[in-house]
């Protein structure tokens, strides 16, 4: 049977333009793709895309969505979320704070109770309540951590009101109504770091691990270095270790603290 010829594309403008947008969009999905792929196969800084950090950010996208939407709209609340960069950006920082909290138990240092966390629980009434609910949301990062899992009244108001707009339309309602009614930015465990760093009983504090803690450490060093607190886990990364020598070195840190930093990241490899 002889086959009619298909028409130009100048003769039938309308798949014409059809396949234009489609193209469009192959085109810019490929070029992330390949940009993950380059990540992956000749990366800056392996540890940023190890196997560990990149199953864990995925348990934890699964995990939002499952919170946010129903049996039926896991999967495509999970592909809405993914397409936010902030989001993605801040479950990578996680990833990569609950593997080194990890190492930080295995050279047997405690993963929740600092020195100087210690001495704020022994501190006046008000900083040591603070330190109480700091200490309690760290047990429960460490263990959900554990879980590779992620509730999202963790989460900022911002991220969060990203979240919850990004699954507009697949979104359980009732889930979305119970959790608007529960959340407190106030109580998120970076908050409360924050609220903690900034009681005049810390102005003595060391800025370095062993004394802080791993996370009290990331979250001070973002406020002095003046750099979101997810660049400055990133930057934890053993391939960094330039980046953060130079960011304590501007925040004043002793030699002898940034020398503890370089020790503790030298065998950090994921």
């Amino acid at each position: 049977m002889e086959l009619s010829p298909l028409p130009p594309f100048a003769d039938n403008a309308e798949h014409a333009a059809r396949w234009a947008a489609h193209r469009q969009r192959l085109d810019a999905a490929r070029a992330g793709e390949l940009g993950l792929l380059r990540g992956l196969v000749a990366p800056q800084c392996p540890s940023w895309h190890s196997d560990a950090v990149v199953a864990r950010v995925a348990a934890m996208l699964f995990d939002l969505a499952a919170q946010l939407g129903s049996t039926d709209t896991t999967a495509v609340c999970r592909a809405q979320l993914a397409a936010l960069d902030g989001l993605l950006g801040h479950l990578h920082s996680l990833a990569l704070e609950a593997l080194w909290l990890a190492q930080w138990r295995d050279q047997r240092r405690d993963p929740v109770l600092s020195p100087m966390l210690a001495a704020a629980l022994a501190a006046e009434a008000d900083v040591a309540a603070t330190a109480t609910r700091f200490l309690a949301a760290q047990a429960r990062f460490v263990e959900a951590s554990r879980r590779m899992a992620l509730s999202a009244e963790e989460l900022d108001a911002d991220l969060l009101h990203q979240a919850i707009k990004a699954v507009s339309g697949y979104a359980d309602e009732a889930k979305v109504a119970a959790l608007r009614h529960r959340y407190d930015e106030s109580g998120t465990r970076l908050a409360l770091a924050n609220r903690l760093l900034a009681a005049p009983a810390a102005a003595d504090r060391v800025l370095a691990p062993s004394h802080m803690g791993l996370s009290l450490f990331a979250s001070q060093l973002a406020l002095v270095c003046g750099a979101t607190r997810d660049t400055v886990v990133a930057m934890l990364a053993p391939e960094q270790h330039d980046t953060l020598a130079a960011a304590l070195a501007a925040a004043g840190a002793e030699p002898a603290a940034i020398a503890e930093a370089a020790d503790f990241r030298a065998g950090a490899a994921l």
